[in-house]
């Protein structure tokens, strides 16, 4: 394979991708403006994180891409490796806004746990509650 047919397909890949993302985005979220809504549902119901409930949305994708790679059928149809790869490719991406958006979050997090901590004196309330165990349960730190 030349450089040239992989970037077309390289290319192709990407258009699928987002085309799968814009048509399923309604479907999966509703009216709800947070585009990850449905991981942090998935999360609340399965009382983990929504990184960990994405990831076990994604492991059917997965297993079924490897089922493929290693299935005694000799040949299956492109468009099912294009539907598998695509799905699978998306996860990750979607993986990666969760990631990013929980960083944001726990910096602005941090942030509020220091602004509120040091606008109190150390004697009012000892320990910083970021660092304070008997503090650990501060609204800004959970």
């Amino acid at each position: 394979m030349t450089q040239t047919e992989f970037h077309l397909i390289f290319e192709q890949q990407v258009q699928r991708c987002e085309e799968t993302l814009l048509s399923k985005a309604k479907e999966y979220t509703g009216n709800n403006p947070d585009r990850l809504s449905a991981f942090k549902t998935a999360a609340v119901l399965q009382e983990c994180t929504p990184e960990r409930a994405l990831a076990g949305m994604m492991a059917k994708h997965i297993i079924s891409l490897y089922d493929m790679c290693f299935s005694e059928q000799s040949t299956y149809d492109q468009s099912i490796w294009d539907e598998k790869i695509t799905d699978s490719l998306n996860y990750l991406f979607l993986l990666n806004a969760l990631v990013r958006e929980g960083a944001c979050h726990e910096q602005d997090r941090d942030k509020n746990i220091e602004l509120f901590c040091s606008k109190r004196s150390r004697k009012e309330y000892g320990l910083c509650c970021k660092t304070d165990p008997e503090r650990a349960h501060h609204p800004f730190h959970e």
